[in-house]
């Protein structure tokens, strides 16, 4: 029994939600009516992913990585200032929209790299737009922003514009604060989720922005369910050998920091996954192997600093070693270079960057937390955005009041459960349910997976097994909902009583 919980459901819901856009649109005054339809309009899109964060964070390095190209230029060009957006297409192109309305065509470098220098004035430009025949792009929307506080104001505010977010005056500490004007709440974020780019420390105007965010992206599900913190530059956070053990630390402190701003923090080296997808090449695994065959105090000395790494006496040349340090920095050197003490091929040496970046661990956080809840996710933006419509002044009260009733009843659909799913797995992946090891497993594992035999534990078990399991579960978690003492712990049991509630209606009811 392999079914995805609530799979059969998700086309109805957005059906619904469609239906109910189109008939307040009819309703409401011209103004709310277009932010209604185009909110509408969304739903059959793609998933739309935003990389945010502050300048040099790493967000271009990470899409790189992610994306498997080197499509997302990583300097201070031009291009870096502008939001560009990665959809699938029949074929590789790019174009800048225009404030004015009109669209050119912006050629890709040979590499395939988005140019540094535009033909047109960066005011000028809205957004880019870029198609890419990447599977990864099937049913998924890259949105890389420009950064956070630039010391470009108008970059760090098409950042704020993309995300529904505008300018507001200072924090009372001087920080540069950022609200949300009625324009962009009724029109609400065109990102579905957020992959919130992390540094060591995690500023106050960081944790401003990932609320406002979310408060106009899921304004009837205000939690962190669609936001994910990443500690991009794991190899950084410490001058160890070995830094992974550290950046899993403090990944794990800033979850607990930020519990109500994103729903996990997750170390990932983005540098090094950029490296391993899009830049290593069998002449740098060759050269691996020649810094290798060099005694081990000699190749710890060459790690102290780039300096000594490109000026150390080595049959390898200058000119690829200064290229090595510069994708692979002294954590990705030491682990090739044993690698290559064990023999291991170019092919080889690319699968451990990959398994040291971290990557994999963000890739299957999207899947499980964001694809494949994609359906809750838009349906829950498209009706924030009819509620926040609603509440113009301009709407009379019979319409208000009806479509707040028609909110909330699509609120309770099985599908947007998923939602609530995410919120108490944020209460528990951060620490705040207090419940024992056992049942915290449990719990992650109930609400992360979406596979029906996963979630219950039983892979690949048949339906009877499933039910029992099921039926057992929810007397189990109504007995913790009634007596843990944590609030936050009979929350999130209450969330799972009614998910396994669920899956006992999709496993067919009553148990035999």
């Amino acid at each position: 029994m392999t079914t995805d919980s609530g799979a059969d459901q998700g086309e109805g819901l957005l059906d619904r939600v469609r239906q109910l856009c189109g008939q307040a649109a009819d309703r409401l005054p011209a103004g709310p009516a277009a932010l209604v339809r185009q909110a509408a309009g969304s739903l059959g899109e793609p998933l739309r992913l935003a990389f945010v964060g502050r300048v040099s964070s790493g967000k271009s390095t990470l899409v790189n990585g992610y994306l498997g190209r080197l499509l997302a230029p990583t300097d201070e060009g031009e291009c870096t200032k502008v939001v560009t957006s990665f959809r699938f297409g029949p074929a590789d192109r790019a174009q800048a929209c225009l404030h004015d309305g009109s669209v050119l065509p912006v050629p890709l470098d040979p590499g395939g790299t988005l140019p540094s220098k535009l033909d047109v004035e960066v005011d000028e430009i809205r957004s880019i737009e870029v198609e890419l025949s990447l599977e990864v792009l099937r049913d998924t929307t890259i949105i890389d922003t420009p950064g956070l506080n630039s010391v470009h104001d108008e970059n760090s505010s098409r950042t704020h514009d993309e995300l529904g977010i505008s300018a507001r005056g200072n924090d009372a500490r001087g920080n540069d604060a950022r609200g949300i004007d009625p324009e962009s709440r009724s029109a609400a974020a065109t990102a579905d989720a957020v992959l919130f780019v992390l540094n060591a420390t995690a500023h106050d105007d960081e944790r401003m922005v990932l609320r406002e965010f979310r408060g106009v992206s899921l304004g009837l599900h205000a939690a962190p369910s669609n936001a994910v913190g990443l500690l991009t530059k794991a190899d950084e956070v410490t001058m160890d050998d070995d830094p992974w053990a550290a950046a899993v630390g403090l990944a794990a402190r800033q979850s607990r920091q930020l519990g109500r701003d994103v729903a996990t923090v997750l170390p990932v080296i983005g540098l090094l996954a950029e490296t391993a997808e899009a830049r290593f090449t069998e002449s740098d695994a060759a050269a691996i192997r020649g810094l290798a065959a060099l005694g081990q105090q000699d190749r710890e000395v060459m790690l102290l600093s780039a300096q000594y790494f490109t000026g150390f006496d080595s049959a390898v040349d200058p000119a690829s070693r200064e290229r090595l340090y510069t994708m692979l920095r002294p954590h990705g050197l030491r682990r090739l270079l044993a690698a290559a003490d064990e023999g291991a091929s170019g092919p080889a040496m690319v699968e451990a960057l990959r398994q040291c970046s971290g990557m994999a661990a963000v890739r299957a956080e999207i899947d499980r937390r964001f694809r494949a809840r994609a359906v809750a996710l838009k349906a829950a933006k498209a009706l924030a955005a009819m509620a926040a419509a609603v509440s113009s002044a301009e709407v009379d009260h019979s319409t208000r009041a009806w479509a707040t009733g028609a909110i909330d009843d699509l609120g309770l659909d099985p599908v947007m459960h998923g939602l609530e799913e995410l919120r108490a797995l944020s209460l528990v992946s951060s620490g705040a349910a207090l419940l024992p090891r056992a049942q915290l497993d449990e719990a992650a594992r109930v609400l992360a997976e979406t596979r029906t035999d996963r979630r219950l534990g039983l892979p690949g078990a048949g339906r009877d097994a499933l039910l029992a399991a099921a039926h057992q579960g929810v007397q189990r978690w109504t007995a913790i909902a009634n007596t843990a003492i944590s609030p936050r712990a009979r929350d999130v049991a209450r969330v799972i009583t009614r998910s396994l509630d669920l899956e006992c209606d999709r496993l067919g009811g009553e148990q035999p």
